[in-house]
């Protein structure tokens, strides 16, 4: 069924911001929901809201002064104390301050305990310099492999992702060759396949948790830092970008 109330963030006037993003910043996100349940008292309360604070994710994607990685291989952790610019930083503590006011709306109307409040994140976030391209379809080239859309004409197509990269074979025969080709290629750090190819020890895309009927026969991970190649589309990715295996570290809070 249709929401009952649709907002739209060009209505914040002087907080929407046009370009490059095309959004309200999240204190105006706030301000008009709680302005909304404010209206909605002494009648039903809404039983579900979705309410979208994207400012993190604005930022992680404008920030080309990136972030660090931790150099031990044991240490698991995307992010440590010290690797988000003070730019990141602020926006993770406006968004912490704008879930504050909710909760204490609901606290001071009396919802809290008859709420269930769950955040979560979209993605995780990696950078790399802008022009450190995976070599996926220069490696496919040079072994002699076509890109392009028809079987007829072409072995196989790409679809970029940022920090993945999708391959799509048109021969079934060609999957194990190629997948060995790109796995090799610059910049990326592993693949997943229908099947593991023999010799490789490569995951499955079941294993991944991304076998579906629209997945591609070979998915390419890159290293962290590095970006879809330019012809699968990523000619200019953004600095941060999805698909890493490290953007797998998500927030989920219930």
């Amino acid at each position: 069924r249709e929401a009952d109330f649709h907002w739209d963030p060009r209505e914040a006037g002087a907080r929407y911001i046009v370009k490059p993003s095309d959004h309200a910043i999240d204190e105006a996100t706030m301000d008009t929901f709680l302005g909304w349940v404010a209206a909605q008292r002494g009648s039903a309360l809404p039983q579900f809201a979705l309410v979208n604070l994207g400012d993190v994710d604005r930022a992680g994607h404008a920030d080309e002064s990136g972030a660090a990685f931790p150099l031990d291989p044991d240490d698991d952790s995307p992010l440590s104390a010290g690797d988000v610019s003070a730019f990141r930083q602020a926006a993770i503590e406006n968004t912490d301050l704008q879930i504050g006011r909710l909760i204490d709306e609901l606290k001071e109307t009396g919802g809290w305990d008859e709420t269930v409040l769950v955040l979560l994140s979209d993605h995780g976030m990696d950078w790399g310099p802008q022009h450190q391209f995976a070599q996926i379809e220069a490696s496919l080239t040079n072994a002699g492999y076509r890109q392009g859309a028809s079987p007829g004409s072409a072995d196989y197509q790409l679809v970029g992702g940022g920090g993945s990269e999708l391959v799509y074979v048109h021969h079934h025969s060609d999957i194990a060759p190629m997948a060995r080709i790109v796995s090799e290629a610059p910049g990326v750090e592993f693949v997943a396949t229908p099947e593991s190819v023999p010799g490789m020890d490569n995951p499955t895309l079941k294993e991944m948790g991304i076998e579906h009927p629209r997945s591609p026969q070979i998915e390419a991970f890159m290293k962290p830092g590095w970006h879809s190649s330019p012809g699968a589309g990523s000619s200019n990715p953004l600095p941060g970008n999805h698909g890493h295996s490290v953007t797998q570290h998500l927030a989920l809070f219930v």
